[in-house]
């Protein structure tokens, strides 16, 4: 790992950890009916408000966080990560997963941040280097080659499925200009939507500058950034336009397409590390040191920035890296202590700071530079793959306890439809064998579960017109062994099913749902708000 005095730019990952130093700087379904298996004299439950998920083995939790093994949870122990993205139903995570004396390109999906599996995408040895999401389309870049040989090709990935199954779009060595392969260039580590009608990839260009590339689709790319002096850039959407900045250098655009530089106004010796979507809020760092990393404030979309002491004030030490704002709560995630340890600092309002609880923290070495919301939780990962674990901060959680730091759920509640069967995160609710699966016929691979639901989901939306979105979630939790209508007990187990999200209480299915199935994997039904 790093050592974390040293590491004062913006972290990248491209095949293994890259953190940049200042001074170098989801398809057709299958019409597939719906079924309802009865279970010998099932058992009518009901789901309450939204739990939590069972957590992998070897999860270590203290009030709303939880660090998590990243093998336990389906990414792999060793996965080297680039890039974290929400669509609002789903979390994805890419970068490059470890084949014996090799790296694959990766990319791993998440309906609640803590259950993970690997998408469907083409087969390509290398790393995806960035992802982003527009409307209902995401888009990923990444390069192929190896350590030994670097960005021999660039390839671009589309998802119009939430990001279950990707179809390649371009593949090209010299899609975002020549290579120049000996100063690792060009690289693309950030990517926008721009509801005019472009994709935005930012980084650094095979000149030894920043680059900024526009695209309608994927498969042609523009170099549209004017001339600079700037190492790489990254582009963030301010609400009414885009800025790009790199230390104390910065364009803005209206749409990502035409580029006009502006002066910077920075407090004392700060640059910019990261900035904030919206632009109101970023992390400062001081070039020569990069030690510590004040926050900084702007009001007017960042162009003048403001020194705000008082996050340092509460957390001398604290190194943040990434900074994230998702609904109610203000995100920084980093690294803090000697030796390095990841550290996350979590605010309602941005002037009060709760940090992740330090016996979470584990073992020395690691830095947390990626952070996304879903379903109410906020996940942070590290990039490098010798950091075994990743974090989880459950807001809904949170907002129960006495210490409501992060103000109400980033996710509405939801309650079964009548007759559904309790789950497994509903805690401590009587469930005898009735209405159980026989353990042979549990689902215990999120993986079949997921594809069951890529396969048939435009089955259910016709089945459930009124279907708002549909993912991979706990299942019951338990199961039944021994002999049917004799001797016989209750086991746990780590199951999965469908959980289909529904408008309103009357569009439940009239049906009994005790059991209601899909080629044999279990369909919860719930109803939003």
């Amino acid at each position: 790992m790093p050592d974390a005095a040293a590491v004062v730019g913006r972290a990248r990952n491209r095949r293994r950890a890259r953190v940049l130093l200042v001074a170098t700087l989801l398809v057709v379904g299958i019409a597939v009916p719906i079924v309802f298996i009865r279970a010998p004299s099932p058992t009518t439950q009901t789901v309450g408000e939204r739990a939590a998920p069972v957590l992998p083995a070897g999860s270590v939790t203290e009030g709303a966080w939880a660090s998590i093994p990243k093998a336990a949870a389906g990414i792999g122990e060793y996965a080297s990560l680039a890039g974290l993205s929400s669509t609002g139903t789903a979390v994805l995570a890419v970068g490059a997963a470890p084949d014996d004396d090799d790296w694959d390109a990766a990319i791993w999906r998440s309906a609640d941040g803590v259950q993970w599996t690997r998408a469907r995408h083409p087969a390509s040895t290398g790393t995806v280097t960035a992802i982003g999401v527009g409307g209902d389309s995401l888009l990923a870049v990444g390069t192929e080659g190896s350590d030994v040989d670097p960005a021999s090709s660039w390839f671009v990935w589309r998802s119009s499925d939430d990001g279950r199954t990707w179809s390649s779009v371009a593949q090209a060595a010299d899609l975002f200009g020549p290579p120049a392969p000996e100063m690792g260039r060009p690289f693309v580590d950030s990517l926008r939507w721009s509801e005019a009608g472009l994709w935005i990839a930012a980084g650094a260009a095979a000149d030894g500058y920043a680059g900024v590339w526009t695209s309608s689709d994927g498969s042609r790319w523009t170099e549209v950034l004017p001339d600079n002096v700037a190492g790489s850039v990254d582009v963030v959407d301010t609400g009414s336009g885009f800025l790009a900045y790199f230390l104390g250098s910065a364009w803005t655009s209206w749409v990502g397409q035409a580029w006009t530089p502006v002066d910077l106004s920075l407090p004392e010796s700060l640059k910019l590390r990261e900035v904030a979507p919206g632009a109101s809020m970023a992390i400062g760092v001081e070039p020569v040191n990069g030690e510590s990393t004040p926050l900084l404030r702007s009001d007017d979309t960042g162009r003048h920035w403001t020194l705000d002491r008082s996050f340092l004030e509460e957390h001398p030490g604290a190194v943040a890296h990434t900074i994230g704002h998702y609904d109610a709560l203000w995100v920084l995630a980093g690294f803090s202590g000697e030796p390095n340890r990841p550290d996350a600092w979590i605010s309602a309002d941005g002037d009060v700071w709760h940090r992740l609880p330090p016996a979470l923290a584990g073992s020395p070495g690691g830095m947390l530079l990626l952070t996304a919301a879903v379903g109410g939780r906020v996940v942070m990962m590290g990039t490098a793959p010798e950091l075994d674990r990743y974090y989880v901060l459950d807001a809904a959680v949170l907002a129960g306890t006495t210490d409501q730091a992060a103000g109400p759920s980033l996710a509405p509640a939801f309650t079964a439809c009548p007759g559904s069967v309790a789950r497994r995160a509903v805690e401590g609710t009587p469930v005898g064998a009735d209405g159980l699966p026989h353990l042979d016929g549990a689902i215990i691979d999120p993986l079949v579960a997921d594809r069951v639901l890529s396969d048939s989901l435009e089955q259910l939306r016709r089945t459930h017109p009124a279907l708002v979105t549909a993912e991979v979630g706990p299942g019951f939790g338990r199961a039944w062994v021994g002999e049917n209508g004799g001797d016989h007990r209750v086991v746990d187990v780590d199951d999965f099913g469908i959980v289909v999200h529904l408008s309103h209480e009357v569009d439940c299915p009239g049906a009994d749902l005790d059991n209601a199935a899909i080629r044999d994997v279990p369909l919860f039904f719930v109803v939003d708000g």
